[in-house]
């Protein structure tokens, strides 16, 4: 069996990334809270135009989640066929079609998955407190304003168990995507939020932003840049990925 750590890229120093990094200037005119008012529609028009083609799974997290005493699962984001292999699933996604997609796969079995819309900033999670064992948050916080993501984390502490796990995975600080766009979004809540041409948006985490952002509520297990050098063979350059992968645990000692 190869050991855990051999499962993480870790193709290029992330601080030589960061030392060729130039801050473009924000946009004008563009606003924040009203991208992330329309931010459904524009997730929905994702899914159906790539109509679950589009899962990153040579980009996946390698979370070992195959230990006894995980019951149940809650799965955020990427719903459309991420962690079926878990016993139990509650699945949210803000997309009804993701949704749609997920119900569609083969592997789905609504005996021990239920999946359901969910906008996890303004929507309280559907499950009992103190029941859930994992909560899985892969590429979910950086779709949503900063301002909501306090709250967010605060839902997943409510929703687990004492001991139990946030996996997260998501879009770190230089990013090859962010180092492209130039639809910087300027907010006083974060520096690295950005919007696609499809209207959805981008932020982008540093591992110290993920430890500030769990921190009030989660113990830091893992935090680190995973870094994903792709080579382009027909122009013959580098296309460097950057994401950051974390596991934070509820504390034993709270409820």
């Amino acid at each position: 069996m190869q050991p855990a750590r051999s499962l993480y890229c870790h193709d290029f120093e992330w601080a030589d990334l960061a030392a060729t990094w130039e801050q473009a200037p924000p946009l004008e005119g563009v606003d924040a809270a009203s991208l992330g008012a329309l931010a459904q529609d524009h997730w929905d028009v994702f899914h159906a135009k790539n109509n679950g083609t589009w899962t990153p799974s040579r980009l996946r997290p390698p979370f070992r989640l195959y230990r006894q005493g995980i019951q149940a699962a809650q799965l955020l984001g990427q719903g459309v066929s991420g962690a079926l292999h878990l016993a139990i699933l509650i699945v949210g996604d803000f997309s009804q079609h993701a949704i749609e997609i997920l119900r569609a796969h083969e592997a789905y079995d609504a005996s021990r998955c239920n999946a359901f819309v969910c906008d996890i900033a303004n929507d309280e999670i559907d499950v009992p407190d103190a029941s859930i064992d994992v909560a899985l948050v892969v590429f979910v916080l950086s779709a949503i304003l900063p301002g909501a993501m306090d709250a967010v984390v605060a839902k997943l502490h409510k929703a687990l168990k004492p001991g139990g796990l946030v996996c997260f995975r998501d879009y770190g600080l230089y990013d090859l995507a962010m180092r492209r766009s130039t639809k910087r979004i300027g907010s006083d809540e974060a520096d690295a939020l950005y919007f696609r041409g499809d209207g959805t948006l981008a932020s982008f985490f540093s591992v110290q932003a993920v430890a500030d952002l769990f921190g009030e509520y989660f113990e830091v297990v893992e935090n680190e840049y995973n870094t994903v050098r792709l080579r382009n063979r027909k122009t013959g350059t580098n296309m460097d990925r950057v994401f950051v992968h974390a596991k934070l645990r509820k504390p034993l000692d709270t409820l």
